[in-house]
């Protein structure tokens, strides 16, 4: 035994610093200590200590007699004196560690970097909280076991917002009488909901989603609610019925719209002697037949008496509207734009990643996609009107379609736009107003694709429409960079799961290298010749 007695003495210090040391992770990270949880709170550092102290034991009193030698020679005196400075000195260290974990702890700071920024607020969140005007009181009504999910989803708000947002949570079913005070009936209740109130101002969300909540914020900002219309009539993407559910449908777009908290209606303008006077914007998307004359007149009194619209207009589409956007000061090409640097599989989908000036892209640094889109830019240089979207360096606008569909296409330089190519201006129109009014406002893109079902949700389309409609309905406080749909996996683990991990990492892990360094250190030590 007492051949091994120096190792049993080095595994005993190691397994007595790892008993400390685990101790102090488990009373700063927990912040309390619970009695009768102490043997399962402290396992790991009991055991540590117990194993210590047994092999200190064994190695004191395996060496006790060559101790005893060593405790009268001068060298003993000169090691007690740099032993007991070298103790003090690492005593000192574990308090400056333990106040400095003190007091981390007193405050929260938190990190996220994830790609996506999933685990912090929008742009537009942010934006939406820092413009209240009066307190927000965000009450959740969710059963018990819900508590820490929401609890932690609403706190990025209280954050946010400090002394701005009060957040209320507790369980509907242990307090009946709140609810009523609340005017919520229990069938509201569904799996959970939320009550936001903004001074006399109300209104519930059912979903626990950031999009959900900050559009119900926003809702209860807006004292009115604008007007969108939507032309029908002829062939342009469907907001009504089966077909605006399909891909290429316009239902997911017009569910963004409302829940910006707009309303949308359909406008047949042929059955209109004018666009409505409550028309705020008017969109335009994807038409593929002519327009009436009077159509024609309808949508010219309308910009020039400072109306706002927005044109999503495809490549070689059978439309007569390529006229009326010139007379406004937008020249689309009649071409299609191709990218042989694309990632979508297709030259003929071009992602877009250079943006203008502009308040509707402002701060956009992800690509919109496109599918299929002619070249869009204003008529004449120096307006108003300015290159909002533009494609890249490697890219151009094809004339010649014989050689698209030979796949023989090459760019001219001269005869064609080529590299950087514009696929949509905003800006006011370049018109003569009406007596006393502004010049309207314009948003034209050379494609109606990017805005449908299918492609709404990829890349930045999503705020490439919405802020452009924002813009248009002159809303700069609800042009954003929303919330993007949370795409990395989760792994969900119970409690006991959660804490073996951290044990295995935090202790078992670190602790076990220094056993296998010590036995590592004394073989070298008692090797032959040393």
């Amino acid at each position: 035994m007492r051949r091994f007695a120096g190792l049993l003495g080095w595994l005993g210090v190691v397994f007595l610093a790892f008993a400390l040391v685990s101790a102090l992770v488990e009373v700063f990270s927990s912040g309390v200590i619970v009695l009768s949880a102490i043997p399962e709170q402290f396992a790991w550092s009991l055991a540590n200590l117990a194993l210590g102290l047994v092999c200190v034991a064994i190695a004191l009193v395996a060496n006790l007699d060559g101790l005893r030698q060593r405790l009268h020679s001068s060298e003993a005196r000169r090691a007690s004196r740099y032993g007991t400075s070298a103790i003090l000195g690492a005593l000192f260290a574990i308090a400056l560690l333990a106040i400095g974990a003190y007091y981390a702890s007193l405050k929260d700071v938190k990190w996220d970097f994830t790609e996506a920024r999933l685990h912090s607020l929008s742009e537009q969140a942010a934006q939406v909280l820092t413009g209240l005007k009066e307190p927000l009181e965000i009450t959740a009504l969710y059963p018990a076991p819900d508590f820490s999910r929401v609890a932690a989803f609403l706190e990025k708000f209280e954050e946010a917002a400090p002394g701005r947002v009060k957040v209320e949570l507790f369980d509907p079913n242990k307090k009946p009488g709140r609810l009523r005070e609340l005017g919520i009936a229990s069938d509201q209740l569904g799996s959970g909901l939320i009550h936001l109130k903004l001074g006399a101002e109300k209104t519930d969300v059912s979903e626990l989603s950031e999009e959900a909540l900050v559009n119900g914020i926003v809702k209860l900002t807006r004292r009115t609610v604008k007007k969108i219309y939507y032309s029908i009539g002829h062939n342009e993407r469907a907001i009504e019925g089966d077909a605006a559910s399909e891909p290429v449908g316009f239902g997911t777009a017009l569910a963004a719209l409302k829940n910006e908290g707009y309303e949308v209606s359909p406008l047949l303008l042929a059955s209109k002697a004018d666009v409505p006077d409550d028309a705020q914007v008017l969109v335009i998307a994807g038409p593929t037949q002519k327009y009436h004359e009077t159509e024609h007149a309808s949508l010219a009194r309308y910009v020039a008496r400072g109306g706002a619209l927005l044109a999503l207009m495809d490549p070689r589409a059978q439309t007569d509207l390529i006229p009326d956007l010139a007379r406004f000061g937008v020249k689309v090409g009649d071409d299609v734009v191709v990218d042989v640097e694309t990632l979508a599989g297709s030259p003929y989908a071009p992602f877009a990643a250079q943006y203008g000036d502009h308040p509707i892209t402002r701060g956009f640094r992800d690509a919109a996609l496109f599918v299929a889109v002619s070249s869009v830019k204003p008529a004449q240089e120096g307006g108003s009107l300015a290159p909002l979207v533009t494609t890249g360096e490697r890219s151009w606008a094809e004339t010649d379609f014989a050689s698209l569909a030979s796949e023989t296409a090459q760019p001219e330089a001269g005869k064609e736009l080529v590299s950087f190519v514009p696929i949509a201006v905003a800006g006011d129109a370049a018109v003569t107003p009406a007596e006393g009014k502004q010049p309207g406002r314009l948003v034209v893109f050379g494609d109606s694709d990017f805005a449908s079902n299918q492609w709404f949700d990829q890349f930045r389309n999503r705020d490439l429409f919405l802020n452009s409609v924002n813009w248009l309905l002159g809303e700069p406080e609800a042009i954003a960079i929303r919330p993007r749909k949370p795409g990395a996996s989760q792994l969900a683990v119970s409690a006991p799961t959660l804490r073996m991990i951290r044990t295995v990492a935090l202790f078992v892990a670190p602790e076990a290298i220094a056993v296998a360094g010590v036995i590592a250190w004394w073989r070298r030590r008692r090797a032959p010749g040393r």
